[in-house]
């Protein structure tokens, strides 16, 4: 039998400390707080067995999150799997960047929502506000509505949509925000993500297509004085902004990650458009 603190130093050359530590608390259906002063745990074998199994798909390259099916994202618990992006830490960067606001949004659309992780933490953070949110996928959004409900967020509606083209053109919003695919698809990148979804990554025109129609698009869904923010790749900051200017939008800035890199660009619509 292997105790928890065992099992770890046997497995430190394998994979991170934090990936361990993750697949640890799914096989043992605990919080990281448990591990901690549990150590002297032991694993049962079917515990060892999956661990072992997870252990060998992880070096393998499987994302960690697909093997236990859940990410922490902002304040909450989501369910993913292979129809979803993996929510980043860098995306929260939108949800700091809509919490600085001038005014709380009411009516917020998000654009190609995946898990929901962008709309949930939006919906949890504004529950007065209305978020609707678009995917393509109805696998994603399938994932997205049992995340909405594992989480007891009520405040959101789903909508099948390229992107903002089956909303209702008559409805307007405070707040536009989106992770588009952003990565070039002939970024060697690409070769350590090929369990995500290549359509949640990948954009032609350098990684910018998906970017260009949003901002082309998204001011006619826009209040007065309504922000978009939208995130992109580390190398993309200057060619947002140029875009956004062009398109008319005022106050245009990029916003770094907690890397240091430019990962979110914000902007309004004037009054007079």
């Amino acid at each position: 039998m292997t105790s928890l603190a065992n099992w770890l130093t046997q497995h430190k050359q394998q994979l991170k400390r934090i990936d361990l530590e993750l697949l640890l608390c799914e096989a043992l259906k605990k919080e990281r707080s448990w591990l901690f002063a549990h150590d002297d745990a032991v694993l049962t074998d079917k515990q060892s067995a999956w661990l072992n199994q997870a252990v060998a798909q992880a070096k393998n390259g499987k994302p960690i999150a697909y093997i236990t099916g859940h990410k922490a994202f902002w304040t909450l618990k989501l369910a993913v799997n292979e129809h979803t992006l993996i929510p980043r830490p860098e995306t929260e960067l939108i949800i700091d960047l809509s919490l600085q606001l001038p005014e709380a949004p009411t009516q917020i659309l998000d654009l190609g929502t995946g898990s929901g992780a962008i709309a949930l933490a939006l919906a949890s953070e504004f529950p007065l506000a209305h978020v609707l949110a678009c995917d393509l996928s109805p696998n994603a959004l399938s994932m997205a509505k049992n995340n909405s409900e594992a989480n007891n967020i009520t405040n959101v509606s789903w909508l099948e949509s390229f992107w903002m083209e089956q909303v209702d053109p008559e409805m307007s919003f405070d707040l536009i925000v989106s992770n588009p695919p952003y990565i070039d698809p002939d970024d060697p990148h690409l070769l350590n993500l090929t369990y995500e979804p290549r359509s949640a990554l990948v954009a032609e025109n350098q990684g910018m297509s998906d970017i260009i129609h949003i901002i082309n698009n998204a001011m006619a869904y826009l209040k007065p004085n309504g922000h978009l923010l939208i995130e992109h790749g580390w190398n993309q900051g200057d060619e947002v902004r140029d875009l956004l200017s062009e398109s008319g939008y005022i106050d245009v800035q990029t916003h770094q990650d907690l890397a240091g890199k430019d990962r979110v660009s914000s902007a309004i619509k004037p009054h007079a458009q």
